[in-house]
């Protein structure tokens, strides 16, 4: 797995509002070219050539900024964005793993119950829309892609992939010596 470096900010402005921030950055260009071995150390041929798999990655990048906004002590509701660029480029992507660069689109929120000291549900949506992918492998006297280090000698593949990603989430978290969370006050009319 790539080395990581995540900063983030996490900035009260008034009583209600949390805004926040992060920048992350995967060392995945340390994934570059790999040699296949076998067991007993030798590198693995096929035709007396090396079996090599040119990955090429490039460094990811993710970049987020979100709120979240306290309607009352027990309830908090949160959305954000996010954009992250995937480590594959057009010249080295395969239809093994056809990633591009994608946008986050999050909405949760959470709630403490009053009566119940340290314990808060959480409930979170996000869809992520993955830019649509060209994958072109092939040899150029077969009209393919000669700049892709995976592309065969005999035989061309041209495509696109259209993908998105939901994801749902449900929690349940518990924290020990926490306070309660305080109960609002009603005030009625005379």
């Amino acid at each position: 797995m790539p080395d990581t470096l995540t900063v983030g900010l996490r900035q009260g402005i008034g009583d209600r509002f949390t805004l926040l921030a992060g920048v992350e950055w995967s060392n995945w260009s340390r994934i570059d070219t790999a040699r296949l071995y076998q067991p007993n150390g030798a590198a693995a041929t096929i035709l007396a050539n090396p079996v090599i798999f040119p990955f090429r990655y490039v460094d990811g990048w993710f970049y987020s900024l979100g709120g979240e906004y306290k309607l009352d002590p027990a309830w908090t509701v949160r959305a954000g964005i996010a954009y992250e660029k995937s480590p594959i480029e057009d010249n080295t992507r395969t239809a093994r793993i056809p990633d591009n660069n994608r946008i986050w689109y999050s909405v949760g929120a959470s709630y403490k119950p009053p009566s119940t000291k340290g314990l808060t549900f959480d409930l979170g949506y996000s869809f992520i829309d993955v830019k649509n992918t060209p994958i072109c492998m092939g040899p150029a006297a077969l009209g393919g892609c000669p700049s892709n280090p995976w592309s065969s000698t005999t035989s061309s593949y041209v495509g696109t992939v259209d993908a998105y990603v939901n994801i749902v989430s449900v929690g349940l978290r518990y924290q020990w010596d926490a306070d309660p969370a305080p109960v609002m006050k009603q005030r009625y009319a005379k």
